[in-house]
């Protein structure tokens, strides 16, 4: 299964360098080197992008997985069956409900629900199969108000190795012996669900942004017809939106490096070294997705360039790329910012200081902490 994972993944590199050689070709023989090289790579990462999103959605929501089977449930209990046989519990018999998570999908099962069984002692696993398919997630919200319905999200979306407690009953903690109950200590729990402060005016501050660089650009041509501050660009607006592009696409690399990387070294923010390392990397990534903001509003203004120097559709096919690779970085890079979000805090001192770091992140512009 891993060589036919890495020979997809190797057909999409291959068919995206070929796009990219080809557009390359065909600007060169109008614009140059310097052009068709920058054209090349910003072609081979959004076709990258965009061919990596459709293998996601085949594999992930139309292929059957291995461990696929049926899950039937009613008021009762449940039972699921497989090739291999089948499982079944009570609902009143559970203590706890989990979701673990790996990296290895999609074409590999990568989602698991666990059930433990009090009265039995004894861990039933279910794979989720198809993402889309949305039959378990209903049945435990049905029997289980007081079920982390952003647990469920966050999982149901992670391709990360993470564990979320979706569900625990009040007393297990003092006296179940179920076993794997000592997973309550792996790695990227959710032990509590921080109610963060949403953030609500970045997308207008960004409309507004873009607004002003694009309507701002034909406004002062307008008025001042014989101005000579463009010249010099007109020339280069090509290669200005196109290095807007992959810096932006770079921010989001980065940032998504930064996460990754301050989770492997503190799974849980248990000290105060710990809460010390994650200051500077929030830091980090509220200036880096400023960036990001500001560079998008640039790009409007080298689109308008375009559109003004090259032509309307030249403007409109520009459009169309800042479109897709906003829109592709940002859903790929969200889901993970949410989940960090998340990270565990053991101690309750430590877990007020977290919350007013992520909070600030979430809603301020510049940290406040």
């Amino acid at each position: 299964m891993k060589m036919i994972i890495d020979m997809v993944w190797l057909l999409v590199v291959i068919v995206s360098g070929y796009i990219a050689i080809q557009m390359s070709l065909y600007v060169a023989g109008s614009q140059g080197v310097i052009l068709s090289s920058l054209a090349g790579i910003v072609v081979f990462v959004i076709s990258v992008c965009l061919l990596a999103v459709i293998v996601l959605f085949v594999t992930d929501r139309l292929l059957p997985r291995a461990g696929a089977g049926t899950f039937i449930s009613d008021d009762n209990g449940v039972r699921f069956d497989t090739d291999n046989g089948a499982e079944s519990f009570l609902w009143d018999d559970l203590v706890k409900i989990e979701i673990t998570t790996n990296d290895k999908g999609p074409l590999e099962e990568d989602v698991f629900w666990h059930f433990f069984d009090g009265r039995h002692n004894e861990k039933i696993t279910i794979p989720q199969g198809q993402k889309k398919n949305k039959i378990i997630k209903n049945a435990v919200k049905k029997r289980f108000h007081s079920s982390d319905d952003l647990k469920m999200d966050l999982a149901l979306g992670s391709c990360l190795n993470k564990r979320f407690v979706i569900w625990q009953s009040i007393d297990f903690e003092a006296g179940t012996s179920v076993s794997d109950q000592d997973a309550n200590n792996g790695i990227g729990e959710l032990k509590v669900e921080r109610n963060l402060n949403q953030n609500h005016w970045v997308s207008f501050f960004i409309v507004v942004l873009a607004l002003l660089c694009y309507g701002g650009y034909f406004l002062f041509n307008k008025y001042n017809p014989e101005t000579t501050l463009w010249d010099g660009m007109f020339e280069v607006s090509v290669e200005l939106f196109g290095l807007s592009l992959i810096g932006i696409m770079g921010i989001y690399l980065l940032s998504s490096f930064e996460l990754r990387r301050f989770q492997q070294a503190h799974p849980s923010i248990d000290s105060d070294e710990a809460l010390a390392a994650l200051k500077p990397v929030v830091k980090r990534c509220m200036w880096l997705a400023l960036l990001v903001i500001i560079l998008i509003a640039l790009s409007f203004g080298f689109l308008a360039m375009i559109a003004d120097h090259h032509g309307g559709k030249s403007g409109m096919v520009a459009a169309v790329v800042l479109t897709a690779v906003s829109l592709v970085f940002s859903q790929w890079y969200d889901p993970q910012e949410k989940a960090f979000k998340q990270i565990p805090c053991t101690d309750t001192e430590l877990e007020i200081e977290v919350l007013a770091v992520f909070n600030s992140w979430e809603k301020d512009l510049f940290p406040k902490f």
